[in-house]
Parts: C-alpha cells; sequence; structure tokens
C-alpha cells in the first residue's frame, strides 16, 4: 500500500479528518497534504520541546495559512494537539513518522484523535 493510500483510506476516508498527511522525521512530506519541511520540522520539535509552539503556534500554509495554537502534548501514545477555533490538527508520532490529520468545524476532535492514533498505532506496531 502507498503511503496517500494510507492517508486516504485510513484517515481521510474515515469522515473524522478533512485531510491527512504522513511525513518523515526530518519534516519531509512523503503523503498527503503539502506541509511544508519547515512546518513538519517544527512538528516534529514539538514532541521534544513544544515552547516554539507553545509561544508563538504554527502557520500551515497548506491550509489556508491557518494559524494553529498549541494545545497539549501527550507522552503514551506521542500525541500532539492543535487548535484554531473549532478546526484543529492531531499529530500522531511514530518511529520513523508522524501522522497528521486536519479537522473542521464539522468534525469532532475526538473523531480525529481516534483516526490518527489507530494509524500511528499500526505504523508503531509494524516498526514505522
Amino acid at each position: 500500500m502507498s503511503w496517500d493510500s494510507y492517508v486516504q483510506t485510513y484517515l481521510v476516508d474515515t469522515k473524522c479528518v478533512t485531510q491527512g498527511a504522513i511525513i518523515g522525521m526530518d519534516g519531509n512530506r512523503w503523503a498527503g497534504f503539502g506541509i511544508s519541511p519547515a512546518e513538519g520540522k517544527s512538528l516534529v520539535a514539538a514532541f521534544s520541546n513544544p515552547s516554539q509552539l507553545q509561544s508563538s503556534g504554527i502557520v500551515v500554509k497548506a491550509l489556508g495559512d491557518k494559524k494553529f495554537i498549541f494545545q497539549q502534548v501527550m507522552d503514551t501514545p506521542p500525541t500532539l494537539y492543535l487548535k484554531r477555533g473549532n478546526e484543529g490538527l492531531c499529530v500522531a508520532k511514530t518511529t520513523q513518522c508522524l501522522v497528521i490529520g486536519y479537522y473542521d468545524s464539522k468534525i469532532q476532535p475526538p473523531q480525529a484523535s481516534t483516526a490518527v492514533g489507530k494509524l500511528g498505532d499500526y505504523f508503531r506496531e509494524i516498526g514505522y
């Protein structure tokens, strides 16, 4: 299965996220919406040092230059939450990548968290 297929089948087709992406730990996009390497690196860094996102949030150009504010980072399983009004990002960290789900105002945050978390769990189980 291709990386794009994972994003489509296990994130977007669930209707629990509006858009999804998978990026490597270097910040580069493997699949999904066009998150930039700099934006990706900021998300990767937030898992070990969230201070930058806590102070200034992150603007994601591929989502219409929307600014998301840091909400929390959890250790087990490693998950990052960012919010913008009724929209948000849920990010699951695996060994080799981040699974990112963007949800709009029509989707509840726990729905997005569940979809992103399941794909993140699967990747961790198979060594990704």
